[in-house]
């Protein structure tokens, strides 16, 4: 986070992430009360990143945001598009050298927001 600067409007949170070039993807949840908001984003080659997550006015008056971030290798395993074809021949999609699976690192931020 920038400066841990979260703005809280009456219809939206807003907050930067910090740029990190070992960081590739971000999951962002908001949960209030019953009701999550989520958001999936990619890292931009360059520049914090500017995150806004549309609220509802249910009466709540915190809410949890938590934020994961997933490695270079951890984002490309996760987000690897799998078609299946049948009688076709597929290598297996790994991150790992002679091996199967991924090696990589997840983040995970969290802080209670009040309203």
């Amino acid at each position: 986070m920038v400066n841990d600067a979260i703005q809280v409007n009456i219809n939206n949170i807003s907050f930067s992430i910090i740029w990190d070039s070992l960081a590739a993807l971000y999951d962002v949840y908001l949960i209030i009360g019953q009701k999550t908001c989520t958001d999936r984003i990619q890292r931009p080659e360059a520049g914090d990143i500017a995150v806004t997550i549309a609220i509802e006015q249910s009466g709540e008056t915190a809410g949890l945001l938590i934020i994961y971030g997933y490695d270079l290798q951890l984002s490309e395993y996760i987000t690897y598009n799998v078609i299946i074809k049948t009688n076709t021949y597929r290598s297996d999609y790994s991150t790992v050298d002679n091996g199967f699976g991924c090696f990589g690192s997840l983040n995970i931020f969290s802080k209670m927001i009040t309203f």
